[in-house]
Parts: C-alpha cells; structure tokens; sequence
C-alpha cells in the first residue's frame, strides 16, 4: 500500500469510529472554548485526535442562543456539531462535515465533505485567522493536547 493511501484509510477509520460515538452523545465531555461570542463553543473531548504533521482531529459543538435557519434545512438549528481538521503548522484547517440538531437534539441534516487530498494547498481550505473562532478551538485544542 502506498503512505497515501495508508493515510486515506486512517482518517476514514479516525471519522468512522468518531462519527458513532457521536450516537452516544451522553458520554461525550464537552470542553468550553475560550471566545466570546452569542453562542457557546465547546470540544468534543473524547472526539480530538493528534495525528502527524502537527495536525488536530476535533469535532465541536455549538449550541445556538438564537436558532439558526438556512435554507437547505427545513427547521430551526439550536445545535451544530462541525467536524474540523486543523494544521497547526500551516495555521490552516479543512471542513470535513457539519450535523445540525432541532431543539430536541435530533438531527435534521448531515452534511460530509470527506477531503481526500494529500495535497496541502487542496487538504486545508481555509486559513485561521487570528482571534476568530477557528483560532480559539485550535488553541484550546493544542491546550488539551499538552502541545
């Protein structure tokens, strides 16, 4: 096997055993972000991987002081769980999928934007912009991490 696709197989492997425990939400620990802003951000503790490179694994959860509607969702969201792959050495991260919630904590949408390239200019989408919310969670991560 290639070290690609060896790497390929570990972050899918990484997203399949973190997306179930996601359906034991009751035993996820939730760790505040330090940001203020009107919602509240926290980590999903058990859910955060180092992996090589520098690189943070991490899903978090924001609960929504005033609901969020969009359109390809047809109820209020008051719940978003996003999944994030952070480059510490980059200041960078990728989206890798987002799971809205109703008032009740059910789902009403998934959404998966699996990243398949090795490439860093293609892996990472995004930049971390400094005192953004991005910045408080991968500080608060490398915090966790002991980094």
């Amino acid at each position: 096997m290639t070290s690609n696709l060896v790497k390929k197989l570990y972050l899918a492997t990484i997203f399949f055993f973190v997306s179930i425990s996601l359906l034991s939400q009751s035993t996820d620990k939730l760790v505040k972000v330090n940001f203020e802003a009107v919602d509240k951000v926290y980590i999903v503790e058990n859910s955060m991987k180092a992996l090589e490179n520098n690189d943070i694994f991490v899903w978090t959860e924001t609960s929504h002081n005033v609901p969020l509607t969009i359109e390809s969702v047809d109820d209020k969201i008051y719940k978003t769980r996003t999944n994030y792959l952070f480059s510490t050495k980059l200041k960078k991260y990728a989206l890798l999928g987002v799971i809205y919630y109703d008032e009740d904590g059910d789902v009403l949408q998934s959404f998966d934007y699996g990243n398949k390239s090795d490439l860093e200019n293609y892996k990472y989408n995004f930049p971390v912009i400094p005192n953004s919310e991005t910045e408080a969670i991968i500080q608060k991560c490398t915090e966790l991490l002991g980094r």
